[in-house]
């Protein structure tokens, strides 16, 4: 899309101010957070603010909020305005909102849109954090006069992410925010990080202190915690396998990215023999999987992986499907060396707790570390009835993180009595 007035004497470049938006819907809070819509009142030069006041005790720490406004008016130029948040604190913050030029008329019908959190679980954002941008200096010509720096995911995310962001100020240790505009954006975003901006106004070259907050929206393709880089969701009891070489070699040491111990562990699953093997993963509740990753044993001396491979999917870890496409079993292409991550992509996204690898072909001897991408089963269509509902959070188990059981299969806890109701939505 066009970003922008455009507006130029001469020729407009086909390229100038092109921009693209990523946008989330949803009704109500996801557990962890708090949302409301602020009507913003009339106003016709320079900035205005409303205050937000949160529930005592509702956050025990300072909250991360997410802003968006929202016009009626279309095609109204002068109520381009940059929006940003000023003063948060565990019980309130302000929402401002300044002209994006001054004097630039009468505005009206503007409400904001805003989302308070101080945690979120995995399956609203896959990641969020806040950047702080100290503004002791000048910014940078190479950046537009902007300041900008770059974040690296900690996710491994199989395609680029959705991320939004806003911006806050403390105006106790800068400009009151009726002198203040300031603006964010991101640039050059791939499935690794992206360059997030901001700009502000400011007085004779001082520029205040901002943070910017941001998180990713998962689609559906986020590591499920077999890898290293998240193991505590995965533990090594949820791994399991046909059988292993020795201690050293156990199922529970087939994650991506794991790395030998020598004396302790080596660093992969290795079967006792190569032919009839599996190595299971898992996954404590329903979950739809959308690709997979692979890897050889972590080693410069003896190179082992697995070529091929064939994938299982059950429910109950009792009947188990070998996963096809278009009717045909699908054989996957694995490794060629030990240590390259290869990810392939599960296109008919099966709806499963237990995954199983089974190697078809290797080199040397059949070892492997693996990742399993996706999200949890149910989320979407129980997470939109709660919310029409009106209830403030998805309840939680008493129990803890065990699963429940629903018509035979096993759910996450803090899904089952939304469950219930997306049942009886069906229904209806």
């Amino acid at each position: 899309m066009k970003s922008g007035r455009l507006e130029h004497d001469g020729p407009v470049p086909s390229d100038y101010g092109l921009a693209s938006v990523d946008w989330v819907a949803f009704q109500g809070a996801p557990r962890g957070g708090m949302v409301g819509t602020e009507p913003i009142d009339d106003w016709w030069e320079g900035t205005t603010c409303k205050l937000v006041m949160l529930p005592p005790g509702r956050f025990s720490a300072i909250p991360s909020v997410l802003l968006t406004a929202k016009h009626v008016a279309l095609k109204r130029k002068k109520d381009a305005a940059t929006l940003w948040t000023e003063d948060i604190t565990r019980t309130s913050f302000q929402i401002c909102i300044r002209e994006l030029q001054n004097f630039d008329g009468f505005h009206r019908n503007i409400s904001v849109s805003w989302m308070a959190y101080e945690y979120l679980p995995r399956q609203t954002f896959a990641e969020f954090d806040n950047i702080y941008f100290a503004n002791g200096k000048s910014p940078k010509n190479s950046d537009n006069h902007a300041f900008c720096k770059g974040v690296t995911f900690k996710v491994n995310y199989m395609k680029k992410p959705a991320v939004m962001i806003s911006a806050t100020h403390n105006s106790s240790s800068g400009l009151l925010p009726d002198f203040n505009s300031i603006t964010s954006w991101i640039e050059n975003i791939d499935n690794e990080g992206f360059k997030v901006c901001m700009k502000e106004l400011h007085l004779k070259s001082v520029y205040d202190p901002v943070v910017i907050t941001w998180v990713t929206i998962p689609e559906c393709n986020s590591p499920l915690g077999v890898g290293m880089s998240d193991k505590r969701r995965i533990t090594g009891d949820q791994m399991t396998a046909s059988s292993q070489i020795s201690s050293m070699y156990e199922a529970r040491l087939g994650r991506l990215n794991n790395r030998a111990f020598p004396g302790v562990h080596m660093g992969a699953w290795c079967p006792l023999n190569n032919t009839g093997q599996w190595l299971q993963i898992d996954l404590g509740h329903l979950h739809v999987v959308t690709g997979v990753a692979t890897q050889g044993r972590n080693s410069t001396l003896e190179q082992m992986w697995v070529e091929t491979f064939e994938l299982a999917f059950s429910k109950d870890d009792k009947t188990w499907d070998t996963y096809k496409e278009n009717n045909i079993t699908k054989v996957f292409n694995g490794n060629r060396e030990s240590n390259m991550v290869v990810v392939n992509i599960v296109k008919e996204t099966p709806l499963t707790r237990y995954v199983r690898f089974l190697p078809i072909s290797f080199y040397g001897h059949v070892c492997m570390r693996v990742e399993v991408y996706g999200c949890e089963g149910y989320t979407e269509p129980i997470h939109v009835r709660m919310m029409s509902e009106g209830y403030n959070d998805i309840p939680s188990s008493p129990g803890g993180d065990s699963s429940i059981t629903i018509d035979g299969l096993e759910v996450s806890p803090n899904v089952s009595h939304a469950f219930d109701l997306f049942k009886q939505l069906k229904h209806q």
